[in-house]
């Protein structure tokens, strides 16, 4: 069974670096256009754009390194469970709005990851 506690510190560290790693991506590739022959930077933009998990990651991204965002979704760590197989986190996003919802950080977290192999794959990019 699932025990909730209520902040730690490193999982929540963890968590809130992917996300942030995965918002710098859409970056670090339009910094790097000239080297990717065949992408523009409206091609990386849109693909954040229409990825909700991505713009998830974003809001994560975002809400922690300015607090209180004044446009956009805004996202958070909501609580943090250990189960016997590890740590699990919840990320709230838009909380007190119609559009508000709760994400297991894990599945975001894959669903980020395939979101941008798919990009790679459509783009002829090579992970490796």
């Amino acid at each position: 069974m699932a025990q909730f506690v209520p902040a730690n510190g490193e999982v929540e560290a963890r968590a809130t670096l992917f996300f942030g790693e995965c918002h710098d991506l859409r970056d670090w590739l339009t910094s790097d256009i000239a080297n990717l022959p065949g992408i523009t930077t409206r091609n990386v933009v849109n693909h954040t754009r229409v990825s909700r998990p991505l713009q998830i990651a974003s809001a994560v991204a975002n809400s922690h390194k300015h607090h209180t965002r004044s446009h956009g979704t805004t996202a958070r760590i909501r609580e943090t469970y250990m189960t016997p197989e590890g740590a699990r986190v919840v990320i709230e996003s838009d909380w007190g709005l119609p559009t508000a919802a709760n994400d297991d950080a894990l599945e975001l977290a894959d669903a980020c990851i395939a979101d941008w192999r798919e990009f790679f794959r459509n783009h002829g990019i090579s992970e490796t």
